[in-house]
């Protein structure tokens, strides 16, 4: 499924720019210049659909990146949770003498801050 969603978002992330091309050319048509004589510009309800495609494209890919982050991010919180834990049980099996001779409370404090940051 996020494969998917990274292939849909990065055409979407494609496709906005040239939609937003395609605009922009059809906004600066020149009726006049000789390509357009024969095709003629499009009028102004064809330009407005074309931005509300852009729009709902630039929209779709943005929503698209969010969902992919989801599952990322549990499995990111849980292997922080999970490497906290570790690191916790390893300093407190240490020996007495490992603990007075080092600034251990130091060593959990930033572990601490470390773990939460990211929950």
């Amino acid at each position: 499924m996020t494969f998917v969603l990274l292939i849909v978002s990065r055409i979407a992330n494609v496709a906005h720019p040239l939609i937003l091309g395609q605009i922009v050319a059809n906004i600066s048509c020149d009726p006049e210049h000789e390509l357009n004589k024969e095709s003629g510009c499009p009028d102004s309800h064809a330009i407005y659909t074309m931005i509300i495609v852009y729009a709902c494209t630039k929209f779709g890919a943005e929503f698209l990146n969010y969902m992919r982050e989801i599952p990322f991010a549990y499995v990111s919180a849980n292997a922080e949770l999970h490497i906290a834990t570790l690191v916790y049980r390893h300093i407190q099996h240490q020996s007495l003498a490992f603990h007075l001779s080092r600034e251990t409370g130091k060593v959990i404090r930033i572990v601490s801050k470390g773990s939460q940051s990211f929950a």
